[in-house]
């Protein structure tokens, strides 16, 4: 079922311009673009992981400090 709904999501968006999806969307019943939107969300992931997740300034210069620190002979040959 699941290649079904892909194969789907797939014709739909190869045949279909912007607008015309967009206007058959927001012409569902409530429980359909719910159901819309849940298949939407499994073509981008997980519920929740479309957030990304920054480093502060603090754990980006500690990640830095380590990457360097760790490859410095690498680093050292890039710079000769």
């Amino acid at each position: 079922m699941q290649l079904d709904r892909e194969y789907a999501a797939c014709y739909v968006l190869t045949e279909m311009s912007t607008a015309e999806l967009i206007e058959k969307i927001q012409a569902l019943a409530p429980e359909q673009r719910k159901q819309v939107e849940d298949f939407v969300q499994t073509l981008v992931g997980e519920k929740g992981s479309q957030s990304a997740k920054y480093a502060t300034s603090e754990e980006a210069r500690i990640a830095s400090d380590r990457i360097f620190e760790e490859n410095a002979p690498l680093f050292k040959k890039l710079a000769e």
